[in-house]
């Protein structure tokens, strides 16, 4: 089961698991018969009429709308009618400011003790958390940096956090949390509430809009392939070999004015429409947000022996170019 797949991250995890059977299963379980995805989202309706082409035949996938995995009723239908040995839990609040202005529902649905209360004994558990457990005041971040997250999104992903992998847990050897940054990529291949903050920038520059980017708010920006291809580890290797917590960054620390200079540089746009600006002198806002939650992932890459991805090359594969009489034009 796969929650919140009609989401920027669950769209591309579909489409690979979809498409790369080998890179999440070893030859033992295809033997076993083929692989049943069920793929669970909320209100997305376009997303029930999203077709996925060329699908491995040992692939099969049913869509399961209006999933409300804060229910205990229509967890515990789910989980019964399905059975299954894998859980990813993508699905979430994820806007910070909504998050803030209803803990209660925030709380429901990032930290589902609805769906814990009926997953099998046999039922591998990833959890998709978030670098926002972190509270900026003294990066880098390892995961035995204290977590004391500023916002009640942040909360709720360390509340899960602790559900899974805490000293008490039942789940703790056999639950992975990711602690995620910021996820970047190419646009998903349906359509989606939300696509990442390198297509507002692209698009707000293409249309030669200028806008403020912070010098001062910093993450470890994660490649979407990345976080694919560690989500896929986990399952083909299981999340009993090696369970705990993680963070899971790119390989550098970049500010949004970063991310701003690199896409105008990288599709040949005017690199003033990227303002510089500092966010710390600014008046608080309806959310507190940590400023730096840079990461240190060794301890992933010790596990999983999967590099990430740099900025460039994330660049060149979420904008392709093609040069012609030395002009780069997007395609």
């Amino acid at each position: 089961i796969i929650t919140g797949t009609s989401g920027y991250l669950g769209q591309h995890l579909l489409t690979s698991l979809c498409l790369d059977v080998a890179s999440y299963t070893t030859p033992a379980q295809l033997n076993e018969g083929g692989i049943e995805i069920y793929a669970a989202f909320g209100t997305l309706t376009s997303f029930n009429d999203a077709i996925i082409e060329d699908v491995d035949h040992r692939v099969h996938v049913t869509k399961m709308s209006d999933v409300d995995i804060s229910d205990v009723e229509s967890m515990e239908s789910l989980i019964h009618s399905v059975d299954p040995t894998a859980i990813i839990h993508l699905a979430a609040i994820s806007a910070p400011l909504k998050c803030e202005n209803d803990p209660p529902l925030a709380m429901a649905v990032n930290c589902p003790l609805a769906l814990l209360n009926v997953v099998p004994a046999h039922c591998d558990l990833i959890f998709l958390s978030s670098d926002q457990v972190y509270d900026g005041s003294h990066p880098p971040y390892s995961e035995s940096s204290p977590a004391k997250p500023l916002n009640v999104y942040g909360k709720s992903k360390l509340a899960f956090e602790e559900e899974l992998c805490g000293s008490e847990s039942q789940f703790r050897d056999r639950a992975v949390c990711l602690r995620s940054s910021l996820i970047v990529g190419p646009a998903t291949p349906f359509a989606c509430r939300k696509q990442t903050f390198l297509q507002f920038i692209h698009d707000s520059m293409q249309a030669n809009i200028a806008h403020d980017y912070y010098i001062d708010e910093c993450r470890s920006i994660v490649y979407v392939g990345d976080v694919i291809r560690t989500i896929s580890h986990f399952l083909k290797h299981g999340t009993r070999v090696n369970p705990g917590i993680y963070n899971l960054g790119g390989p550098e620390s970049l500010s949004r004015c970063d991310l701003a200079l690199g896409v105008a540089e990288h599709c040949g746009f005017d690199v003033h429409l990227a303002i510089e600006a500092e966010k710390a002198g600014l008046p608080p806002g309806p959310v507190p947000n940590p400023l730096d939650i840079s990461m240190v992932s060794s301890k992933l890459f010790n596990v999983t022996g999967i590099p990430m991805t740099g900025l460039e090359k994330i660049l060149e594969v979420t904008f392709p170019l093609v040069m012609s009489n030395k002009d780069a034009k997007l395609i």
